[in-house]
């Protein structure tokens, strides 16, 4: 008696129990039994029909003894039937009694097991080379087998005799007609119980699991954290300084000989004025949750490895309570959309079909898997969460800012499926309906811009899909940050650091080491200026500041932010470091001091900007804020390696370097290095 509900939804053991309580209540007399065994039984010498009847037994012969109080004789005779009447029946014992099409049932597809050591690329080249053109792979690790999806028309039953025939590496291959819907169940349950064993493994529970994940260091009291950082921090030096040694061939310079075993002097790493709650901006997933609910928060897991559980934030430390709110009222809506749909979903059945059901699910209780057991009424509705793996559903993200004055901006992204225009506006009608009720409520603040995104491709990130407003200025899709006494205009997808507390600390220091205070006669080169935040934010500091920049976006966003706080001494260029580098030193006067702060993503600058930056003699100092030290440590043995026709200009020296946690509870920690030369 299991249904499934969409393509991957697991087979259902909690509804038989409803249907079988509600059509019992109101059942008038069994079905006779002899009618039973002669509505039911196949055709003699029907192979698929026999063994529907072998299947179907021990089933028929428990709904009996629910049904009626027979005696042993007549549920022996019903052990023999292999379904209770019923239109289900009818359609079953119909379909039982077909004549098997494997163009039809197997929907182009084998299931051929026998592979040793494979992979999806080695299997389709095999095949490939063989002469059999293959259209789709699927691989089930489990058994080492694959599903082979061949193109339309192409015949079925030869490929089965071939592939019958052929050996991959020296070992017979086994190739098997497989009814779509029993491939599909498969697949389902080699997924979900291979990847729900790692998760009950564990006896903590999903939250903590969820904690050591996105706060792995969550766990240790602050001051251990900032240790275990600034232990990292050295590893990273000295790694640093052993790569510099090996890149000079002769006599090392008299600088390096003087340093410890650390590439230069290290100061103690700078705290976060806040610990908890710190985050301005939160990505959330809707998914489902190990236990098949559906579920908005985190992955639980690494998507790579073919994990796409979702587990709640409410207990994250790093997320604010109002992030949480957010997060909470998004849970709520869905969990009300699929209950909705779980009661619409409920249709009758036979009296003799709802006994069976109620043994069914009373043999299957003891067996039942949590995610099994709760997704299939979950998954009926038009209006899933998305599922990763299976790439299919319609709520997909929701992205929360908060700035330090409280306000909000949501972005909430589905995938549009089939469904109308019509039908979308209705559903980003019903989320502004429900963040309306909670403004009103007071649940969540009170000035908070709602968009809406339409995604239909397959990346599991925002995108730059256009955006609706639901809730705020249609004419102003933007939130504003506070970062000093200065605002910056933050957009859906700017950058912008997530803890305005310790990069108000960041930027002092940074300030410092570049020598910038009031009256100074400096020059600035921002160096990737991003939106302008570094620069604009050290103008009254510096005779004037340069930003480059080779994002279009982010240099408009840069030169509005710095008219939003009337600072006049800013220019910009949107071009790459490498192209412009010397050019921008050469505009300035000879006996101008000048300073560049570079702030790079993760992975550092390329070849081309370091030769940039060693070539230009103009150039005397240089703060380099990283936010990655580990990816951009080839960034700082490149800056300080001996001048080579590969490397050209003076080298430059490292002076001193200091973490700055602007991630508490978690593993990075952003590194700033000041280097100068003569």
């Amino acid at each position: 008696m299991f249904q499934l509900a969409g393509r991957f939804a697991p087979l259902s053991r909690t509804r038989p129990l409803a249907v079988a309580a509600r059509a019992l209540s109101s059942a008038s007399a069994p079905l006779p039994l002899d009618t039973m065994v002669k509505q039911s039984s196949p055709p003699p010498g029907d192979i698929a029909a026999e063994t529907a009847t072998v299947a179907g037994t021990v089933a028929v012969a428990d709904a009996a003894a629910a049904a009626t109080t027979t005696t042993a004789a007549a549920a022996a005779a019903a052990a023999a039937a292999p379904e209770i009447a019923g239109p289900r029946a009818t359609t079953r014992a119909r379909k039982a009694t077909k004549a098997f099409d494997p163009a039809v049932h197997m929907n182009n597809s084998l299931h051929v097991t026998g592979f040793r050591f494979p992979s999806s690329k080695n299997v389709r080249k095999f095949f490939e080379q063989s002469g059999i053109q293959v259209t789709g792979i699927r691989y089930f690790p489990r058994n080492s087998a694959f599903n082979i999806n061949f193109p339309p028309g192409a015949n079925i039953t030869e490929m089965h005799e071939k592939i019958n025939t052929m050996n991959f590496r020296s070992r017979p291959l086994v190739a098997r007609f497989r009814d779509q819907s029993e491939v599909d169940v498969q697949e389902h349950k080699d997924r979900h119980q291979t990847l729900r064993a790692e998760y009950t493994e564990s006896d903590l529970p999903a939250h903590e699991r969820l904690n050591d994940q996105v706060t792995p260091l969550w766990r240790l009291p602050y001051d251990e954290q900032i240790q275990q950082k600034t232990d990292t921090i050295k590893t990273i030096l000295q790694e640093a300084r052993k790569k510099l040694v090996d890149t000079y061939s002769g006599t090392a310079p008299v600088w390096l000989d003087n340093q410890s075993d650390l590439l230069c002097k290290l100061e103690p790493t700078i705290r976060s004025p806040v610990t908890d709650g710190y985050r301005n901006k939160c990505e959330f997933s809707f998914g489902y949750s190990p236990a098949g609910k559906p579920t908005v928060g985190f992955l639980l897991g690494l998507f790579k490895e073919g994990k796409a559980f979702i587990e709640s934030p409410q207990q994250c430390p790093h997320v604010s309570d109002s992030m949480k709110s957010v997060a909470a009222l998004l849970q709520e809506h869905v969990d009300r959309m699929h209950a909705e749909t779980a009661e619409m979903a409920v249709d009758p059945v036979e009296p003799a079909e709802a006994a069976a059901a109620v043994e069914t699910t009373s043999e299957a209780a003891e067996s039942a898997e949590p995610a099994e057991a709760a997704v299939t009424t979950e998954r009926r509705t038009p209006f899933p969460c998305y599922d990763r793996l299976e790439q299919s559903g319609f709520w997909r993200l929701a992205m929360v800012r908060e700035t330090v004055s409280k306000s909000m901006m949501v972005v909430v992204q589905v995938h549009p499926q089939q469904h109308s225009a019509e039908v979308l506006a209705a559903q980003a009608d019903g989320l502004k309906a429900v963040f309306e009720e909670a403004i009103r409520q007071e649940r969540i603040p009170k000035d908070v811009l709602l968009l809406w995104q339409q995604e239909a491709g397959l990346s599991n990130a925002f995108t730059n899909a256009p955006v609706r407003t639901l809730i705020g200025n249609a004419a102003d899709p933007h939130i504003y940050e506070q970062l000093y006494d200065l605002k910056f205009r933050v957009s859906p997808w700017s950058f912008f650091q997530v803890n305005i507390g310790a990069t108000e600390l960041l930027y002092s220091y940074a300030a410092e080491l570049a020598g910038l205070r009031d009256g100074n006669e400096t020059v600035l080169l921002d160096v990737c200026c991003g939106t302008g935040t570094i620069g604009i934010s050290m103008a009254k500091k510096a005779k004037r500041v340069i930003g480059i920049e080779i994002v279009p976006q982010a240099i408009e966003d840069a030169k509005f932010n710095a008219s939003l706080n009337s600072i006049t001494n800013c220019s910009y260029i949107c071009n790459g470091v490498e192209k412009c580098m010397d050019q921008v030193l050469e505009s300035l006067d000879p006996n101008e001091d000048a300073v560049a702060i570079l702030d790079p993503p993760r992975r550092g600058v390329s070849q081309n900007v370091v030769r940039a930056l060693r070539t230009s003699a103009h150039l005397k100092r240089l703060v380099f804020i990283s936010c990655d030290a580990n990816q951009a440590m080839q960034n700082f043995v490149d800056l300080c390696r001996a001048t080579t026709n590969r490397h050209p200009g003076k080298p430059f020296r490292p002076v001193l370097a200091r973490g700055v946690d602007l991630f508490p509870h978690a593993r990075p920690c952003e590194l700033v290095l000041y280097f100068e030369r003569d």
